[in-house]
């Protein structure tokens, strides 16, 4: 039964199914319900020629009893027609328990007649829409790439009440190139939740319509989710070819920084395949405080950064990487950046979407006796190599396997002699790396 509040209606308690030849003479039933839901206002009589009745709507049970005068009732009949009202709230229910005291056949003997209640249910109607408050996206911006991580999706959260259960809460993504019916799910209480993302979706700021509906079909189209989408800021490395045992050192950059208040801090991990290359030192960039964690043997560097008083726009400099090539050449690495945080300089440390542009290592074919890496073996590579082993300013940096021409594992002067007489042609030095 289903009633709106304050509401009336007349149900039956019927007798169905009745296979005794001779009817049924004489009957009591019990009808126990939640008295704080639903009361019994009247109890009319309906196939039996005499009905009896005592309401008790203060426990919630009321007694009836019927007669059939001569011959008895077969098939279905009606015991009494009983008027319900609702006198509970929305939403609220009550079972509708018969107890069968007696149920009889019409005969001198009056044989009992075996016989199963069929219970029912009270239901209050709920005509109000639910209730939805708290609508929020966390975190509100996100960035419009193609990948969804990090600052690039969001939480929607909304926390929906109701008299009655919920049947559904959902959001219209549509503006965001999203489902028109994207199912948010009960996390906790009254909270629902859903993630999601907004890849290729144009900058702007869009209010997303979320719709709950309970079980009575009752919706509240009222409320709207708020999410501002923005092109991303890019952390970015570049790519790096290198010759085997080559160090090289490149930057890794923040890009389109676009946030008024500037970064003030970062986090970053670059991965990468350790058998092929290690990063050997980490140095500041712009930032005031740079702490690197070097773990080569699991093929990870991480990176944290902060700047100290107004953050930076425009482009920013992370730090200087210095790269290994420790394979052989032919090999590579993919340079993988994964931002685990990126905020501005504002008390409130809010979250920059970012996305990751990855750079790649590649391991080159080196020539034995090319010092300084021109592709060529020559009078620059001999004169470049002594000043080296001089310790002359300017000439630090050197390709260490294609100077160790003579096979020593050593390099000193007599490289610079070894490769000087190889260049000359003399035989007998062939360079040997």
């Amino acid at each position: 039964v289903q009633l709106a509040p304050g509401a009336n209606t007349t149900v039956p308690i019927m007798i169905n199914n009745i296979t005794d030849p001779n009817g049924v003479g004489s009957a009591t039933i019990e009808l126990y319900y939640n008295p704080s839901v639903v009361h019994v206002t009247n109890v009319a009589n309906g196939d039996f020629d005499l009905v009896i009745q005592n309401i008790n709507n203060t426990i919630g049970v009321t007694s009836i009893g019927a007669s059939k005068f001569g011959a008895g009732l077969t098939g279905s009949a009606n015991i009494a027609n009983v008027t319900l009202q609702a006198v509970g709230i929305e939403g609220e229910r009550s079972p509708l328990n018969i107890s069968i005291l007696l149920l009889k056949n019409a005969t001198p003997q009056q044989g009992d007649i075996p016989a199963n209640p069929v219970n029912g249910t009270f239901f209050i109607i709920d005509q109000t829409p639910p209730s939805v408050t708290n609508p929020i996206a966390s975190p509100d911006v996100i960035a419009n790439v193609p990948v969804a991580y990090g600052s690039n999706v969001t939480w929607l959260i909304v926390s929906v009440t109701d008299q009655s259960a919920i049947d559904s809460v959902k959001v219209n993504l549509s503006a965001i190139n999203g489902p028109s019916d994207f199912a948010l799910s009960l996390y906790t209480g009254n909270v629902y939740i859903g993630q999601t993302a907004a890849p290729g979706v144009s900058p702007g700021t869009y209010y997303l319509p979320v719709n709950a509906t309970d079980i009575w079909g009752n919706s509240n189209t009222s409320v709207n989710i708020s999410l501002t989408v923005v092109k991303p800021t890019i952390v970015a490395i570049g790519n790096v070819t290198a010759r085997p045992g080559e160090n090289k050192t490149i930057p890794i950059m923040i890009k389109d920084i676009t946030d008024p208040d500037g970064v003030g801090t970062v986090t970053i991990q670059i991965l990468y395949n350790n058998s092929v290359v290690h990063v050997t030192n980490v140095t500041n960039g712009d930032f005031d405080i740079v702490s690197p964690v070097i773990d080569n043997a699991n093929g990870s560097t991480a990176i944290s950064a902060s700047k100290i008083g107004a953050g930076l726009t425009g482009s920013a400099k992370i730090a200087d990487v210095t790269l290994q090539a420790v394979d052989s050449d032919g090999d590579n690495s993919t340079l993988f950046i994964v931002i685990w945080l990126l905020k501005d300089a504002t008390p409130a440390q809010n979250v920059i979407p970012a996305n990751s542009d990855h750079g790649l290592f590649e391991i080159v074919a080196a020539i034995c006796g090319d010092v300084n890496d021109d592709d060529a073996v020559n009078f620059a590579d001999v004169t470049y190599l002594a000043n080296h082993v001089m310790g002359t300013p300017g000439y630090e940096t050197i390709n260490e396997w294609a100077s160790d021409v003579n096979g020593d594992d050593t390099i000193d002067f007599a490289d610079v002699t070894y490769i000087s007489n190889s260049v000359m042609g003399i035989p007998g030095y062939e360079l040997r790396c």
